[in-house]
């Protein structure tokens, strides 16, 4: 059996979970809130459950978190496993990313790289949540003509105290564990302390829609336009040249096509159209051991 995890209002279907992993990796100074919260809740609510599998995850270096996260994509073929990852570890001062217990920097564009793997292989399906300051910001550096690294993300975009993160991931998973909802858990989890900032969701789709609302803005830059058509003109005319094709269009013609493809609403339209269906995973085969029955704009 697999659990399903349903957010009411910010997204549509479900995702699904069978097995809960917290990853921590902080200093020998910190309080251990990662396997705090492992041992006096998920541990025995996992157990209690018995659909629901868990695991705690301590990690020292950038190769122990890459062996855990491996072992994760892995198990999603091997174990038919379907992952909700929880992370413990410090941000980065400059909010750029992740500072591992051997003091090594992680940037948000690694961490998603990473966490892209795992997601392909569950087909957008892996469930993040962050007790990371600044682990909001994750989606900063996500290039959208990618695959989603998660279907959704939990995470601060400024820093917070130990004990909210403590009280209110304890709050969070003890609600959602005991089928009380997404939303509900949620509400929890930024119901304690006096932390400035919340947490907040963001699923997939709507980053997707973030990050092309970002590129229409860049698009409406001239300078940035000139550029990119000069860079896409000159990429086109080296590739060309390289197969030995022939070359049947002037230079000023290839830069009207790419013009008329950045500024001509019905191509943006088919660009956007295929770049979304690419980043939520809709033009991959689904799973052959699950049906996870969702609307084709997932």
């Amino acid at each position: 059996m697999i659990s399903k995890m349903q957010s009411e209002n910010q997204t549509k279907g479900s995702f699904i979970f069978n097995k809960i992993w917290i990853i921590e990796s902080l200093g020998v100074v910190d309080k251990p809130t990662g396997t705090i919260l492992y041992n006096d809740l998920i541990k025995n609510k996992s157990s209690q459950l018995q659909t629901l599998d868990s695991e705690l995850a301590i990690v020292k270096d950038y190769d122990e978190l890459v062996s855990v996260l491996d072992r994760i994509k892995s198990d999603v073929q091997d174990k038919h496993h379907f992952p909700f990852i929880h992370f413990e570890i410090h941000g980065s001062n400059d909010k750029m990313g992740l500072v591992l217990a051997s003091s090594q920097f992680v940037s948000w564009t690694e961490f998603a790289s990473l966490l892209r793997e795992i997601n392909i292989e569950t087909r957008n399906n892996t469930m993040v949540t962050t007790a990371v300051c600044f682990g909001g910001r994750a989606f900063i550096e996500i290039d959208p003509v990618l695959p989603a690294p998660f279907a959704g993300i939990v995470g601060p975009y400024e820093a917070v105290y130990v004990n909210d993160i403590e009280e209110g991931y304890n709050a969070f998973f003890d609600l959602l564990l005991n089928g009380n909802g997404f939303d509900k858990a949620l509400t929890a989890l930024n119901g304690y302390g006096e932390s400035e900032s919340k947490f907040e969701f963001i699923p997939a789709i709507g980053l997707f829609n973030i990050l092309w609302s970002d590129l229409l803005t860049m698009y409406k830059d001239p300078l940035f336009m000139e550029n990119k058509i000069f860079a896409l003109t000159y990429r086109s005319f080296a590739s060309w040249n390289a197969r030995g094709e022939e070359i049947t269009m002037t230079i000023e013609q290839v830069k009207a096509y790419y013009r008329n493809l950045y500024t001509n609403d019905n191509e943006l339209d088919e660009m956007k159209s295929a770049m979304m269906k690419t980043f939520i995973m809709a033009d991959l085969d689904p799973l052959p051991f699950v049906n996870l029955d969702r609307p084709d704009d997932w």
